[in-house]
């Protein structure tokens, strides 16, 4: 008879069908749980990513402005057209950069040759509580004239005060909601330097917003600028301007497009010279509310609205 070799292996004892089917189904939980730990802790990621990986607010537009300048009571025309336009772009969850650039082709007065005035500047805006405030670093090339310069600017909501006592003086405090999100102050200073006069520029400038329907907003600034022209040692020459803009804003109809309106004033101290600006647009927004533009989008002045009409014919 053939020897018989041994075994190398002993039989396996006996599992029920119903415990393999218990250990397949407890794998199956855990494979579940996992997955699901992963997906809820990138969706608990991205709600902490998402306060900043926002939508980019901005507008495009186009204008035509005239300009009407009397001295000594004789009246000169100016004219331009322009094309520009502003994005503001989240950083963090607490702060924003704006970004304008504009372009205008300038006519002068008497048929002199136009000319083209071109402005780039850049805005870090810091978000606290309610209030925004940042820096401005912007640079204007007026018929390849430079002007660079800076400032500190800010905007907050006015508190939307009510009378505590209804039937009686009892003071004033802010509402329940504490601010009046359609009512803005803004304001800025600015320093600014001309290298081709050799003219400084130092100055400020406080305004109003408004929105009394998401349609609609109006808004009105003044503003004051001292500059100083050097033209040696010992020589120079000053003048104080003083100006103020009042505009207007409406969407049309539903659409993104909105109608701009503005009118400004200025008026040169030194040498009794004034000049009225009257101003018509068409705008494209994007990504925007007219209040969102307040809060969180692109609603400081430009490089060039900051230094006043006088840079632009």
């Amino acid at each position: 008879m053939p020897e018989r070799k041994p075994k190398l292996f002993t039989r396996l004892p006996h599992f029920p069908k119903c415990m393999l089917g218990a250990i397949l189904l407890f794998s199956l939980a855990g494979q579940l749980a996992a997955q699901n730990s992963v997906t809820s802790a990138i969706s608990t990621a991205d709600q902490k990513i998402s306060p900043y990986v926002a939508q980019i607010i901005g507008y495009f537009d186009t204008s035509y402005e005239l300009f009407s300048i009397e001295q000594r009571r004789r009246n000169q025309t100016s004219q331009d057209g322009s094309l520009g336009g502003a994005i503001a772009v989240p950083v963090t969850p607490y702060s924003d950069a704006q970004f304008d650039a504009d372009w205008a082709r300038v006519f002068p007065p008497n048929c002199g040759p136009s000319f083209n005035v071109v402005d780039f500047d850049v805005h870090y805006i810091e978000r606290l509580d309610t209030t925004r405030i940042g820096g401005i670093l912007g640079v204007l090339s007026n018929d390849g004239n430079s002007t660079w310069g800076g400032g500190i600017e800010m905007i907050n909501p006015i508190p939307n005060l009510i009378q505590v006592n209804p039937f009686g003086w009892a003071g004033w405090n802010p509402g329940p909601q504490g601010f009046d999100q359609t009512l803005f102050i803004n304001s800025a200073v600015l320093f600014a330097h001309t290298s081709d006069t050799n003219t400084d520029l130092f100055g400020g400038r406080v305004g109003f917003g408004w929105t009394p329907a998401p349609c609609c907003q109006f808004n009105t600034n003044f503003g004051l600028q001292h500059s100083s022209e050097k033209f040696f040692t010992g020589l120079t020459r000053s003048d104080t301007t003083f100006s103020w803009d009042v505009s207007a804003e409406v969407r049309v109809l539903e659409t993104p497009w909105s109608v701009i309106g503005d009118y400004n004033f200025t008026h040169f101290s030194s040498t009794g010279r004034h000049a009225n600006g009257f101003d018509l647009g068409l705008r494209y927004s994007f990504g925007e509310t007219f209040l969102e533009r307040e809060t969180k989008g692109p609603a400081f002045a430009s490089f060039t609205q900051l230094l006043g009409a006088n840079y632009t014919f």
